[in-house]
């Protein structure tokens, strides 16, 4: 059979029918809400349920890869600064012993002191040159998370919302949305910021 598990069967704020029943409160009292009983209802709530549920597991992972690149991101801009700032004061120090060995006769010195001011020489270069273009730069990962991570998905929420149920108004489905990020994101968008969310994207589609 294709039912519903019972109210009580789960108290997972994402279950199959807790989603049954926040798409029923969303829907306005004169709207004909879904009819829990019906089997093509049952199968587009679970399908919903799961979507939902898939998103709430992507999202913590999602934002564990942002935390790690930005760690890294602070790591890689300190090691650049202090190769930009410190390897002008270790330059000289390693042309001196280049000029004692040279006077000294010390040709194996000599050799090695001046491969290692090329070596030196051309770290400054690839160092300056980095912080120059100001790398590294945040990948779009990253660029994306934050207070606004909400949108995407409330895109793609709606998406399956128009599929799924026609009927729904467009208020229904604001604040449908607005119900469940919060069981996604953690964030709390208000009414106004998910309807703006989303007819700013409809109107910026071709």
């Amino acid at each position: 059979m294709n039912m519903l598990p019972p109210a009580d069967a789960s108290a997972d704020s994402l279950s199959d029918m807790s989603i049954l029943k926040i798409l029923r409160d969303a829907f306005k009292v004169t709207a004909k809400k879904p009819n829990g009983d019906d089997p093509a209802v049952q199968a587009k709530v679970r399908n919903l349920a799961e979507s939902l549920r898939l998103f709430r597991k992507i999202v913590p992972m999602r934002m564990a890869a942002v935390e790690w690149e930005r760690d890294h991101i602070e790591k890689v801009g300190n090691a650049v600064w202090a190769l930009v700032e410190l390897l002008p004061t270790i330059r000289p120090n390693v042309v001196k012993d280049v000029e004692e060995s040279r006077r000294f006769g010390f040709d194996l010195g000599t050799e090695q002191g001046e491969a290692d001011l090329r070596a030196l020489d051309s770290l400054q270069a690839a160092a300056e040159a980095f912080k120059e273009r100001r790398l590294p730069r945040k990948s779009l990962l990253t660029i994306g998370a934050g207070a606004r991570r909400w949108r995407g998905i409330a895109h793609v929420i709606k998406d399956d919302l128009d599929r799924d149920f026609p009927e729904m108004s467009e208020e229904a489905a604001y604040g449908f949305i607005k119900t469940v990020i919060p069981e996604l994101t953690g964030d709390k968008p208000t009414l106004g910021a998910v309807k703006i969310e989303l007819v700013r994207k409809r109107s910026d589609s071709p």
